[in-house]
């Protein structure tokens, strides 16, 4: 066990640093199912990563809505028009935004 005033990373911090860059790694393709050293005839494919990589993609290429990034729309009064809002919706929809927190700012306030 690491004590708290000694500098350095602990064996947990190790691993997950390696984790991470193991996982950028094979999701990239440098040492994934498409790489080199995944196609050499010395490093026969199990198919696990293609597995991994197939199942990563299913998760993360087209995410549910509640999994999407959320912005916050200060709406100034009377500066738009229903047409506009909902063009402004639609784009931020295909941008890939999730969710839209909608804050009405009172006349007033806009000046």
């Amino acid at each position: 066990m690491m004590e708290d005033n000694k500098p350095g990373l602990g064996r947990r911090d190790l691993l997950k640093i390696s984790g991470g860059v193991g996982m950028a790694m094979a999701l990239s393709g440098w040492a994934g199912a498409g790489s080199a050293e995944a196609s050499s005839p010395a490093a026969p494919s199990t198919g696990i990563t293609d597995k991994f990589i197939r199942a990563q993609h299913a998760l993360l290429d087209n995410p549910e809505s509640k999994y999407r990034p959320g912005t916050r729309w200060w709406l100034a009064e009377g500066l738009h028009t229903d047409a506009t809002i909902k063009a402004d919706m639609k784009t931020l929809h295909d941008m890939g935004i999730g969710s839209v927190e909608i804050v009405c700012m009172p006349r007033s306030a806009a000046h």
